[in-house]
């Protein structure tokens, strides 16, 4: 597992890469997301200007504009990623 802390939240990748958690304070899960399809969670990460977000890593036959790795940002309200950037 892959856990960082934002705010009061959890963000946990778990092992196989197929689910991110965000879990409040009191150890509730409050949201389950499943990766793009032909893609798995790597980790998550927080940066200055985005927040949370999390490393997301495509299949090599997936790749989108010749890049496998990108970074996702999260909303800890609605449970939703966005495709931000290419991870470097």
């Amino acid at each position: 597992m892959n856990d960082i802390t934002y705010k009061n939240f959890t963000l946990r990748v778990l092992t196989d890469g197929l689910k991110l958690l965000i879990i409040d304070d009191s150890n509730k899960v409050l949201h389950e997301i499943e990766p793009p399809d032909n893609s798995g969670f790597y980790f998550p990460v927080v940066t200055e200007i985005d927040g949370p977000c999390v490393i997301v890593c495509f299949d090599q036959d997936h790749k989108i504009n010749e890049r496998t790795d990108w970074r996702f940002t999260v909303d800890i309200t609605t449970g939703r990623i966005e495709r931000k950037c290419p991870w470097v």
